[in-house]
């Protein structure tokens, strides 16, 4: 359950992440005039965000799942960020192929810009890895699950923690 809590964790953190990127630049492509206002409204700029979040959340599950399958024997102390960088470089190159096909615009796109779209989703992803192990490492630790936060009635704690019956 703690695995699939965390990739749903890393799915939304990364469509959020990346929607936000995508919908920023084209608000400001639209904003200054690089991009004309006829072909990009508002209707777009939103079908950027979703579809941004869709490939985000994409990447975010691909990189949980191959940091998951990959690195399990590790602990986050011990876990490289070159290593969980390398993963999210893999997981962000495999997403443009398939999107591309599923949004129906590979016909339009040549190889070379198919390329320098594998390749940049690739440096998105491993730059979002990198910062979120390297967030996850300055969390504060969780509580222990096994100690009680609350007593248990009818008990007391005495000054070594020890639990012991009301009479």
């Amino acid at each position: 359950m703690r695995r699939l809590r965390g990739i749903i964790g890393v799915a939304v953190t990364w469509g959020v992440g990346l929607s936000a990127l995508a919908t920023s630049c084209l608000a400001v492509a639209v904003g200054t005039g690089i991009v004309p206002r006829l072909v990009f409204g508002l209707g777009e700029i939103a079908q950027v965000a979703l579809r941004g979040f869709l490939v985000g959340a994409a990447i975010g599950v691909l990189f949980s799942g191959a940091l998951i399958t990959a690195e399990r024997r590790r602990t986050l102390a011990s876990l490289s960020t070159k290593h969980s960088a390398a993963w999210g470089f893999l997981a962000g190159a495999c997403v443009p192929l398939p999107f591309a096909m599923a949004f129906g615009v590979l016909p339009l796109l040549s190889t070379p810009v198919l390329a320098a779209g594998t390749f940049g989703y690739g440096v998105i992803g491993m730059l979002l890895a990198a910062g979120t192990v390297g967030m996850a490492r300055r969390a504060p630790a969780l509580p222990s699950e096994t100690v009680q936060p609350y007593p248990v009635l009818g008990t007391t704690t005495d000054v070594r923690g020890t639990r012991n019956l009301v009479p």
